[in-house]
């Protein structure tokens, strides 16, 4: 570091917050960045540990887990140094894993398998730099989606009317039945039923996480549906707009800007919702 520190007046606490968070080999790709631009290199590592991450609004925790979430959908290889990351930050590794599961519902099988090979190799990288750590550890059950006592469809319909309301839920479920059952039957016992029903994650980091990834996806109307069951669940506006904002890293302005403003747009004209602890 004492290189760094040398070569690097413009940000040096910035490239040591780069080390700690993702090690060495991010690094390294600074360092390729900076040979060819020195300035452009300090811009692009002052959003990310100046102006993005150290942000108080949501947790280290929430914020990677955000992070694994996006590059799941977006099947960039830097997922491998978030999920560590998270883990760093406080994630178990089943919590992490269930950010890369949930994706799933906004990005499809390929990718999540693609995300799932990125997980298994940074556990084992993490296992391997640290013996004793939580991610050597042996992965704890999640708790079966039957021990409730209810079939499929009565947990879609439980699941999402504590999300999004009862009259959304089952406008929802009956537009889907009305076309093709047996496509509605795979919605309900995938999505309402399976995903969001698990325990792994709690309510409000599953609503963060869909809002990070309809924000990169650009699935506005989705996305709105997301933001109103986040206040529902008690995530508050700022942690809402704080996901949105942080996903500039991933996807730039426009997309960001979007969000933000159809989010806005909906806060302003949401009644206010009763918070829950």
């Amino acid at each position: 570091m004492e290189r760094r520190e040398e070569d690097y007046p413009l940000s040096h606490d910035n490239w040591v917050r780069s080390r700690a968070l993702f090690g060495e080999r991010h690094l390294e790709q600074n360092d390729m960045l900076r040979e060819l631009d020195r300035e452009f290199a300090d811009l692009c590592v002052r959003l990310i540990h100046e102006h993005m991450y150290p942000r108080q609004v949501l947790s280290q925790k929430a914020r990677e887990l955000c992070a694994v979430a996006a590059l799941t959908v977006l099947d960039m290889p830097q997922l491998v140094s978030h999920i560590k990351a998270a883990i760093q930050a406080g994630a178990s590794r089943e919590e992490a894993a269930e950010a890369v599961f949930q994706m799933l519902t906004y990005c499809g099988v390929p990718r999540t398998l693609n995300a799932v090979a990125q997980y298994r190799r940074a556990i084992a990288e993490l296992a391997e730099a640290e013996p004793d750590g939580p991610a050597a550890a042996s992965p704890r059950p999640a708790t079966p989606l039957g021990s409730d006592g209810l079939t499929a469809g009565e947990r879609a319909l439980e699941t999402g009317a504590r999300l999004y309301g009862e009259a959304h839920t089952r406008r929802v479920l009956d537009e889907l039945e009305d076309v093709d059952p047996a496509f509605n039957r795979m919605f309900t016992e995938l999505v309402y039923g399976g995903l969001y029903s698990r325990t792994v994650l709690d309510p409000k980091t599953r609503q963060l996480l869909a809002v990070a990834a309809c924000t990169v996806t650009n699935a506005l109307p989705q996305l709105e549906g997301h933001a109103r069951a986040g206040l529902r669940v008690g995530l508050s506006a700022a942690e809402i707009r704080e996901a949105i904002f942080q996903m500039v890293v991933y996807v730039g302005f426009p997309f960001t800007m979007q969000a933000f403003r159809l989010f806005q747009t909906m806060a302003r004209n949401e009644p206010a919702a009763p918070r829950k602890p």
